[in-house]
C-alpha cells in the first residue's frame, strides 16, 4: 500500500511540474494532451509489466506458491475486519477528498491572496 501511494504521489507531482508550465507556454488543448500522452504511456509500461510477470510467472511454474481454499479473498470476509481497520478506511477517504480538492485550488488561492505573480 505504501509503494502504491507513493507512486501515486510522484504521479502528482510530475503531474504539477509539467502541466502548468506547458498550460502557460501554449493553451488547454496542448496541456491535456501532455496529459493524455503521459496517461498513455503510463497504460504501455503497465502492460509491459503484466508482460513481463507472466513470462516470470510461466518461467518459474515448479516454484509457485498455492493458497488453500481457507486463505482465498471472499468477499464475505469484509464483515470480519475490526473497528480500527474501518476507521482508518474512513480516514483515509476524508483525508484525500479534502487534500486534493484543497491541492488544486491552493496555488491559485495563494496568487491571488498576497498578489504574487504565477511562477
Amino acid at each position: 500500500m505504501g509503494v502504491n501511494l507513493s507512486s501515486s504521489r510522484l504521479g502528482s507531482a510530475f503531474n504539477g511540474l509539467i502541466v502548468p508550465p506547458v498550460y502557460a507556454s501554449t493553451n488547454l488543448g496542448t496541456a491535456l494532451l501532455v496529459g493524455a500522452i503521459i496517461c498513455g504511456v503510463s497504460f504501455v509500461t503497465a502492460i509491459i509489466i503484466a508482460i513481463i510477470d507472466k513470462k516470470a510467472e510461466t518461467l518459474n511454474a515448479d516454484a509457485k506458491a498455492t493458497v488453500s481454499a481457507d486463505d482465498k479473498f471472499q468477499w464475505s470476509d469484509l464483515k470480519n475486519f475490526k473497528l480500527p481497520f474501518w476507521l482508518l478506511v474512513i480516514s483515509c477517504l476524508v483525508t484525500y477528498m479534502s487534500y486534493f480538492p484543497y491541492m488544486i485550488i491552493v496555488t491559485n488561492m495563494i496568487t491571488k491572496k498576497y498578489k504574487l505573480s504565477d511562477v
